[in-house]
């Protein structure tokens, strides 16, 4: 366990000149790793300028340096068993324990060491050289423990899997969660299964746009969004969530990395809530219409005086259910696509006085989606339905909105005029007021609102790519 004084080219360099030898010490010296050798006791003979410094031993003091009392006590068994094994047989080791530095400090090592044998063939020790792996194995341990808390969380949340998509192999590398929501074996999936095993469980009518997802992907990289549904042998049906993207953006990726979650009730929540929403509608629109019969029988036994008055009423009760009509998102979705003068038409036409428009528009037509139309739709009913019982609508007065482009918006100008006067903006905002600012969102626009003394003045820009 302790080392000589005796340098490196004391054994084994013999008939070597003066300048070979200084040659060897000063690459022994100065190489930037920690190198030893032992004698065949396996006591240190002798350890160059790194591995000095580490422990701190200066070159005169060697002799009485013993290396195994810096070893950590409870790596002593560990290295002994190897080091002990690697002496008897005379054969190389590898080993790592923690040694206490000249600081103090803990340090873990990896050994690795050979013999050496003279001319004759005699065993005259080990070489070696000594490695600070610290700090790769504290970020090993870091890793392994964000791994752990990695796991411990996808397994908690009871459906997440995660998967990589190497397109080059043509094949899923998927963690356990992955595979058993596919009813792929885990073992073989965390090895690396064919994609079409994957695809085999998809729903047929949802493969088509998992097709084109994944060649939209395999072409262009880049993020990713998609809901499917899959069908195991001997299971009920599973919607899935996919969300990922691929490591190069605008470039074929050689892989896509992502995770599904099973969504399977969220699924069933909206479909319920869908049912409950289609029989509210059907409800609402029913009611419109039992009181606009009403209105008209009314009219068909009030006298004359009165029969214009009630049958404009009536109409104007169907005008009502056709514009509730338009911020129902499910009767929308049956709508391929409308225009913003159709929206406009439709909403505005229970604000007509024989024939009279109280609400005026200004600007060009244009195509809109069915989601776009859906919040508009919601939006101006808002405002026409405030602008009647508090606004301008709620008196004599009028209402213009204005729409025109401004760089990549529309720009949409609620004015009302001829109104209640208005001290400044409500002290509270209501439910509706809410629902305005929702729907913008959805729609990436941004409000700004000027309650002047002669009515509210209201703006709204929306990216134009949002409307299409």
């Amino acid at each position: 366990g302790t080392c000589g004084k005796d340098g490196p080219v004391a054994d084994g360099v013999s008939g070597t000149s003066p300048g070979d030898l200084a040659t060897y010490e000063a690459i022994i010296e100065g190489v930037p790793a920690m190198l030893w050798l032992g004698d065949p006791e396996g006591r240190c003979v002798f350890l160059n300028r790194a591995q000095r410094a580490f422990w701190g031993v200066e070159l005169a003091d060697m002799a009485a340096f013993d290396w195994t009392a810096t070893i950590h006590p409870d790596d002593v068994t560990a290295l002994s068993g190897p080091y002990g094994a690697a002496m008897e047989t005379r054969t190389g080791f590898e080993v790592e324990a923690r040694y206490r530095r000249a600081d103090g400090a803990w340090r873990v090592l990896r050994t690795r060491a050979e013999p050496r044998f003279d001319d004759a063939g005699t065993f005259v020790g080990m070489t070696g050289v000594n490695t600070d792996v610290t700090e790769q194995r504290e970020a090993e341990t870091r890793l392994q423990d964000s791994n752990r808390q990695l796991e411990h969380a996808l397994d908690a949340s009871r459906g997440i899997g995660t998967f990589v998509w190497d397109l080059a192999a043509g094949a899923i590398r998927a963690d356990r969660r992955f595979a058993a929501t596919h009813g792929v074996d885990p073992d073989a999936a965390a090895r690396g299964v064919p994609v079409e095993v994957f695809l085999e469980v998809v729903e047929p009518a949802d493969m088509p746009l998992v097709e084109r997802t994944m060649t939209r992907l395999a072409a262009e990289g880049g993020p990713y969004e998609a809901e499917y549904r899959i069908r195991v042998p001997g299971r009920p049906e599973c919607w899935l969530f996919s969300k990922g993207a691929g490591d190069r953006v605008g470039a074929p990726p050689s892989r896509v990395s992502g995770a599904t979650i099973d969504i399977t009730d969220r699924k069933a929540q909206e479909q319920q809530l869908e049912l409950l929403a289609q029989e509210l509608s059907h409800r609402i629109k029913n009611i419109f219409a039992v009181v606009r019969a009403m209105t008209r029988m009314a009219g068909r036994e009030a006298g004359a005086e009165a029969a214009g008055a009630l049958g404009d009423l009536a109409e104007r009760f169907a005008a009502m259910g056709a514009a509730y009509a338009q911020i129902t998102p499910h009767a929308r979705a049956a709508v391929a696509e409308t225009t913003l003068h159709a929206l406009f038409d439709t909403l505005f036409a229970p604000y007509r006085t024989s024939g009279e428009r109280r609400i005026a528009t200004d600007g060009d037509d244009r195509v809109l989606s069915p989601k776009a139309a859906s919040s508009l739709a919601l939006i101006l009913h808002e405002l026409a339905t405030n602008a009647s019982k508090y606004g301008a609508l709620s008196t004599t007065g009028s209402v213009v909105l204005r729409h025109r482009p401004e760089g990549a918006d529309l720009r949409l100008d609620w004015e009302e005029t001829g109104g209640p006067a208005i001290d400044g903006p409500p002290a509270r905002h209501s439910f509706g007021s809410r629902l305005i600012r929702l729907s913008a969102q959805q729609l990436d626009a941004r409000i700004e609102e000027d309650w002047t003394p002669g009515g509210l003045v209201w703006t709204m820009r929306v990216p134009m790519e949002r409307l299409s």
